[in-house]
């Protein structure tokens, strides 16, 4: 996954150029055989696209852009979720002391989580619930349950 934000310039001849703020991007490098850790790392790639085009969609109705890479291959279109737009500003949100603008590549080992960096993941407490709901919380009785039934309509499936 990768993310980056900056600024853009529309050329007279129709072609946009997407120019990143290189110490503000990120990859997130993991693999899935070891979920443990994922690493993120810095991300500058600029981007130049041979066209593009903004219509209302004739199927969602709403507001979609087409756009083509340097080559003029269609790239998957994109949709106005919010009206203004949500957008990250245009100045850079991590600011480094390079007077160049330009950092090297670090890496930093992060747990993998969604919006939970470095903090545990909370864990169900089964005991709470089959105290206030009774044993229909209880994921162990639902597995063997759900075996039961699919073994007694297979049975009656193929008896019958």
């Amino acid at each position: 996954m990768q993310w980056q934000h900056g600024t853009f310039m529309k050329a007279a001849n129709g072609s946009l150029y997407l120019t990143p703020i290189g110490v503000d991007g990120r990859q997130l490098m993991s693999e899935p055989c070891n979920f443990d850790t994922s690493i993120y790392t810095r991300y500058n790639q600029s981007e130049f696209f041979q066209r593009y085009s903004i219509y209302i969609d004739p199927y969602h109705q709403i507001w979609r852009m087409d756009m083509y890479r340097f080559d003029g291959s269609p790239l998957p279109p994109m949709y106005l979720a919010y009206r203004p737009p949500q957008m990250l500003p245009t100045s850079t949100l991590n600011p480094t002391s390079s007077s160049t603008g330009t950092v090297a590549t670090s890496t930093s080992k992060v747990k993998r989580a969604l919006g939970l960096i470095n903090q545990s993941k909370p864990s169900l407490d089964y005991t709470k619930l089959k105290a206030k709901y009774g044993a229909f919380v209880d994921p162990d009785r639902w597995l063997w349950v759900g075996l039961g039934l699919t073994g007694m309509g297979s049975f009656l499936y193929f008896y019958f």
